[in-house]
């Protein structure tokens, strides 16, 4: 008789057991890279619920709905490619909390890293509640930043361009003609320099850039102009002296 009782006991410890992996909180961290993601996952008490495995991200959807449960939370660090993860996630779990990297160190302050050990410290970090989540901006928001970086890019590839040609003038003791040396009515100028074929090869390259580049950038402005303009707040601002499109 005792025996049986005892084989019952050990039956309700298993099933509570099961019970409790199958249907608790899990917390679950994902080291995301370019290619793949390494996931793990813990329960409220730091135990080890989801052994770390990779995913390789063409696999993703596959994996969140054999492994993922509505009501586990998964946490992430903010890199290149976190928007789609995380666009794909929010659907499968409860809660999706994206992190800054630095915030993670500054916790953490790890001296010896792995991807394992990086998923495994966010997952026990969100466990116990000491990570801060940022903004998650939603689709729009992310085109216009996407479209205000690409201004920048243009920017930055039209000054490089610029800061050559003037390296051009500097190295060779050239007097500009008088206004904008990188003005169209100017190419002509640029041409007739005598220079050496490889020089000269670089100089009519840097010039296509240039010319590339402010063309992208008046396409680009344009456009952020038409879009301030819709909102009737923006749109007032813009004539007054002092704003427009940065």
């Amino acid at each position: 008789m005792p025996d049986l009782r005892l084989a019952r006991m050990c039956r309700c410890n298993r099933q509570e057991y099961t019970s409790m992996t199958e249907f608790g909180k899990r917390y679950i961290g994902l080291d995301v890279h370019k290619h793949y993601l390494i996931a793990l996952g813990v329960d409220d008490d730091l135990n080890v619920v989801i052994p770390a495995r990779r995913v390789e991200l063409t696999q993703l959807e596959s994996w969140m709905k054999k492994t993922l449960r509505k009501q586990d939370a998964v946490v992430l660090e903010m890199t290149t490619n976190t928007w789609q993860v995380y666009d794909e996630l929010v659907e499968h779990v409860g809660s999706v909390t994206v992190v800054h990297p630095p915030h993670v160190a500054l916790i953490t302050r790890s001296q010896v890293m792995n991807d394992k050990i990086a998923a495994s410290i966010l997952a026990r970090l969100l466990a116990k509640g000491l990570l801060v989540s940022i903004w998650v901006p939603p689709q729009e928001i992310r085109e216009l930043r996407g479209l205000v970086a690409q201004r920048q890019k243009m920017t930055r590839l039209a000054t490089q361009a610029k800061n050559r040609l003037h390296a051009v003038i500097q190295r060779h003791h050239l007097l500009p003609p008088a206004g904008n040396p990188f003005g169209e009515s100017q190419r002509a100028w640029w041409q007739s320099l005598e220079l050496g074929p490889l020089e000269k090869l670089n100089l009519q390259s840097d010039l296509e850039t240039l010319e590339f580049a402010e063309k992208q950038q008046a396409r680009q402005t344009e456009i952020m102009t038409g879009l301030v303009a819709e909102q009737e707040p923006l749109g007032r601002l813009l004539q007054l002296a002092g704003f427009g499109v940065v």
